[in-house]
């Protein structure tokens, strides 16, 4: 899994322009907590909740990193 996620992390930098990813992990999901992890993701604190107009937390852990950032980068195999 670290592999598809740092596939699709670099594919997103660069064709879509983006600075910053953000994942949204559910706290009691570790497998995926390590995975953000292992691909160079940082803890950036807790979503807010939408459904109530931002106030609150949903309980999810946020993940961040930036463009350039270790972890990330083209496949040698991948040709999209």
């Amino acid at each position: 899994m670290p592999r598809a996620v740092r596939l699709a992390a670099g594919w997103a930098f660069s064709h879509l322009g983006l600075s910053e990813l953000l994942l949204e992990i559910d706290p009691g999901n570790l497998a995926s907590v390590r995975v953000a992890q292992k691909c160079g993701f940082e803890p950036a604190g807790r979503a807010l909740n939408r459904e109530q107009g931002g106030h609150g937390s949903t309980g999810k852990l946020v993940f961040a990193i930036r463009k350039g950032e270790t972890g990330l980068g083209a496949d040698p195999g991948y040709s999209g």
